[in-house]
């Protein structure tokens, strides 16, 4: 990853929060309209 997307530990818990709140599944839905 870029160092400007920050420490991978950081992304890390970024995508399992939005996992977590159903962020990508809320994208992809979306998405299909």
């Amino acid at each position: 990853m870029p160092k400007e997307c920050g420490p991978s530990k950081t992304l890390y818990n970024r995508r399992k929060r939005w996992s977590d709140f159903g962020v990508f599944a809320r994208i992809m839905e979306e998405l299909a309209d």
